[in-house]
């Protein structure tokens, strides 16, 4: 109880940043996987719909969702991971889910935000980055 209460009181925005990056991390890498392992042929279908080259771009967003979300994860890259997270959910923003109602985009929203704190923060203290930098 005490060191919950020492994390409370200090207010431990590396711990917080740290728990935030593998949820958010965890949460993409589950959405990536969905795209590859269950539904890759709806996903590549809905893209051709809404956009030039569909299964280059399908790829791309699975590669950005997946892969960026398992460097997050990590804390490895985490500034260009959540990059490659940021363009992909302004593609989904404006482009995929352009004519969608606000309750469609809120998610793709809710990740961009997600995405735009790691690219300006890094991956944080408890990081990967963090330990890479310290060697240097």
């Amino acid at each position: 109880m005490t060191a919950l209460r020492h994390i409370v009181k200090t207010g431990n925005t590396h711990l917080a940043l740290a728990i935030l990056r593998v949820f958010f991390g965890s949460i993409m890498m589950y959405h990536g996987m969905t795209k590859i392992f269950v539904n890759q042929t709806d996903f590549i279908q809905h893209v051709t719909q809404r956009l030039q080259l569909p299964e280059f771009f399908a790829w791309l967003a699975i590669a950005a969702e997946f892969g960026g979300g398992a460097l997050l994860v990590l804390g490895l890259f985490s500034r260009i991971a959540s990059l490659f997270v940021i363009v992909t959910m302004l593609v989904a923003i404006f482009g995929t889910h352009a004519a969608d109602p606000f309750s469609k985009k809120e998610l793709a929203l809710s990740y961009l935000v997600c995405g735009l704190i790691f690219f300006i923060s890094g991956g944080g203290l408890y990081s990967m980055d963090s330990k890479l930098s310290e060697r240097n």
